[in-house]
């Protein structure tokens, strides 16, 4: 059995395409329907993941971050 898998450090995962569910951890899976969302970050066993070069994973995983911390923040603060 392959490894588990992430979807953000995927080349088929696309997060500019999934809008404001981006800015929630979800993206665009280029082999599921339009409307469909996939989290960036469960941990998945994915025979068609395709790993992206390391400097994109990161930015994508800072960026979901930056994200998280932005909600955490207005939580907090209401």
């Amino acid at each position: 059995m392959k490894p588990s898998v992430q979807c953000v450090g995927c080349r088929h995962f696309d997060l500019r395409s999934a809008g404001v569910m981006a800015g929630h951890g979800y993206g665009n899976c280029a082999f599921e329907r339009s409307a469909t969302f996939e989290s960036a970050t469960f941990q998945r066993y994915c025979t068609l993941f395709v790993a992206v070069e390391q400097e994109v994973e990161r930015r994508r995983r800072q960026w979901l971050a930056a994200k998280q911390e932005k909600f955490n923040q207005a939580i907090e603060g209401s």
